[in-house]
């Protein structure tokens, strides 16, 4: 017999079995208007119709931000989690490369390079973090706004306070562009009306369904990095499954983020287009090679001091 769980505002769970065995959590980062959350939706609805298992969802702030959640799952607390990548590199190192700067310069070399062999590797990865990497899906190309001046070359940032994730190799990007990086969990709206930064930085969608345009005056198409999403199972609980199980989950998770990863391109033009009805001053042409420039030593910082890790980025930058 399913029962309801109550829980704070914001912070909402579905139905949960009785049967805790064939239950399973999956915590999102985001809240549902995310592609995250609408990924962790599908992959919901394609496991219970194919199965007995049961999938429960948490979402918001349940477990404290993007970090706490991986916890959660390493301690398998919760399951599952669908959350962007940025926060795993405090997990396993090698996710980092899928936030290395300007690594695609456009969908088609998403496609050729993050969903194939390269991609695979990085989800094998997350095993020596006891994670199992189910899938990738995309939240999209960052960009930058901010509260103070328009930004059309990297000297325009200089100064100015950003909002990173919590993650390390964000913060040396942003500082490689001589911006004060200051780490803060989603969600930051307050941060940025009351001025504790100056901006941030995002896919799109993000930018749009968490209304920034209201608290920041101009965005800056950079597209500095690509923001995948990582979907992750604890390791130790996904090898007690039966095979059966086993392949209804990774099938599940791999058609619901395959599915993400069209609805959010979708998205990014439909966004595109609402932001420019907006007051928000958009600059769809900045100088990206001024960007580059300040981050091309980057792949001898100490980030990449694996000489097995500095391969698989050079593999990412080869030519498909």
């Amino acid at each position: 017999m399913k029962k309801l769980l109550f829980i704070l505002p914001f912070f909402f769970a579905l139905t949960s079995s009785a049967d805790e065995k064939s239950n399973i959590k999956i915590a999102v980062g985001t809240f549902p208007e995310s592609v995250q959350y609408k990924i962790a939706e599908k992959f919901k609805k394609y496991v219970e119709t194919s199965s007995k298992l049961t999938v429960e969802l948490f979402y918001g702030q349940y477990f404290g931000n993007e970090t706490s959640a991986l916890m959660e799952v390493q301690k398998n607390s919760v399951q599952i989690a669908v959350i962007s990548s940025g926060p795993c590199d405090n997990f396993d190192p090698d996710v980092i490369i899928l936030d290395y700067p300007f690594l695609f310069d456009k969908y088609e070399d998403v496609d050729a390079k993050l969903y194939g062999p390269l991609g695979d590797i990085i989800l094998k990865s997350l095993e020596k973090a006891n994670l199992k990497g189910l899938a990738i899906s995309e939240e999209g190309f960052r960009n930058l706004t901010n509260d103070i001046r328009p930004i059309h070359s990297v000297k325009d940032i200089d100064g100015l306070k950003i909002r990173v994730m919590e993650s390390a190799f964000h913060k040396e990007i942003l500082q490689c562009f001589n911006a004060e990086a200051i780490p803060l969990g989603w969600p930051i709206y307050k941060q940025l009306a009351n001025h504790v930064v100056d901006g941030e930085d995002n896919p799109l969608p993000v930018i749009y369904n968490s209304r920034l345009y209201e608290v920041q005056k101009y965005l800056t198409l950079t597209h500095h990095m690509f923001s995948a999403i990582l979907c992750i199972a604890n390791l130790n609980w996904f090898n007690t499954l039966n095979a059966t199980d086993q392949l209804i989950i990774l099938s599940s998770m791999k058609k619901a983020a395959d599915w993400g990863k069209t609805y959010n391109r979708e998205m990014e033009k439909t966004m595109l287009k609402k932001l420019k009805k907006t007051d928000i001053i958009i600059d769809e042409n900045p100088d990206i090679e001024s960007f580059k420039e300040q981050v091309q030593n980057l792949k001898d910082s100490i980030f990449f001091s694996d000489p097995n890790l500095k391969k698989l980025l050079e593999d990412f930058f080869k030519k498909q």
